[in-house]
């Protein structure tokens, strides 16, 4: 799978192994209760991603480059779209993510508290992941959040109906919690929407 698109999809992937719904209910999933950036590294079966994550309520920024080309997911919970952004040819396309989204709203996705950790020097409590999805894709693991819901750590894996298993990890270090620009969170402008359609050249192009 190329490495781009892998990147796409791993921010998926990761806002599903990453669901603070124990930590805070009544705020979408996936979107902590309060503003911060962290470096971040995201692992996909023997693929790793390191990068940084920038968040404020409703919105998360992943950053990272792949063989030396930049590359932005942005991920807003509230409008139900995914951004994804190559600066080097002044190109974005969105994309839904509302079917994640219900996926994540199922009240049985995390479990009860498992106990507490220091996740680089941030305390965090353990829940444990279990859901299945309608097509029988399956999600299991881990994730360690803090109290104001961050994910701080991750750890599982995605099987799909036919039983291959994916595993997923996260994991956040050099926390900062303050305000973040919030012009992080949306396209930049004068950069050129580019239409669904051409999503799969897009991305083998920006190889």
């Amino acid at each position: 799978m190329p490495k781009i698109r892998t990147f796409l999809g791993a921010c998926l992937l990761a806002i599903v192994l990453l669901a603070p719904a124990g930590a805070n209910a009544a705020r979408a999933l996936g979107d902590a209760a309060v503003a911060y950036r962290a470096d971040r590294v995201l692992t996909i079966g023997e693929q790793r991603f390191p990068g940084k994550l920038i968040a404020i309520p409703g919105r998360q920024r992943h950053e990272q480059a792949v063989a030396g080309l930049m590359q932005v997911a942005i991920l807003d919970f509230r409008a139900s779209l995914g951004y994804f952004i190559v600066p080097a040819v002044s190109a974005y396309l969105d994309f839904p993510i509302g079917t994640a989204l219900q996926e994540l709203s199922d009240p049985d996705l995390v479990g009860s508290p498992q106990g507490s950790a220091q996740v680089n020097g941030v305390a965090t409590t353990k829940y444990r992941v279990s859901h299945r999805a309608p097509d029988g894709t399956r999600i299991e693991g881990f994730v360690w959040l803090t109290a104001a819901g961050i994910p701080m750590r991750g750890d599982g894996a995605v099987i799909d109906p036919k039983g291959k298993r994916t595993p997923v990890s996260w994991e956040l270090s050099n926390l900062q919690e303050g305000p973040q620009d919030p012009q992080l969170f949306a396209p930049p402008r004068g950069f050129y929407r580019l239409p669904a359609g051409a999503l799969p050249g897009f991305l083998s192009g920006a190889q």
